[in-house]
């Protein structure tokens, strides 16, 4: 089975930075999805619904339009919907302006929450973010599934 990973970034020179990166990185294996916008976001989730997949990862920009050319807001709708449709898809949040008080609110409630463990930030000023993303796309697809075969194996630890 293929393995699909949504970018949800508006900015588009950034997201098709990221889309390569990860391509490079981890291979045309895994089928990337991207939006614009929250909408966008949740119509890519509906559609690999309706194949009955989900995605296993989702790299979203914390500050996204709900609808593309309207300004950025937090992007709780995408988070809601994938936390209560698919739990155990990994989000890793980035965003360039994480000391604004909107940001650190989100990374708050959904980066940090005990009840987020499959939840991560990105700063996009740490020049390196791209690997981080990649980084934590590699641990998160590639181990998860070696340590279910390990626990299935040797009970869980």
């Amino acid at each position: 089975m293929e393995i699909a990973v949504l970018i949800v970034e508006d900015i588009s020179v950034t997201r098709k930075q990221l889309v390569s990166l990860i391509q490079e990185s981890l291979g045309k294996t895994i089928e990337i999805r991207w939006a614009e916008s929250a909408d966008e976001a949740l119509n890519c989730i509906s559609a690999l619904q309706s194949e009955s997949r989900s995605f296993s990862a989702a790299v979203i920009d914390v500050m996204i339009p709900l609808r593309k050319g309207m300004s950025p807001e937090p992007a709780e709708s995408v988070v809601e919907r994938l936390s209560s449709d698919a739990p155990e898809t990994l989000l890793l949040f980035t965003s360039a302006y994480d000391t604004e008080e909107k940001v650190k609110e989100f990374q708050a409630r959904y980066a940090t929450s005990p009840r987020a463990p499959r939840s991560l930030f990105v700063s996009k000023q740490d020049l390196d973010w791209g690997e981080q993303v990649v980084k934590r796309l590699k641990q998160h697809i590639y181990g998860e599934p070696i340590r279910a075969e390990l626990d299935a194996l040797f009970g869980p630890r």
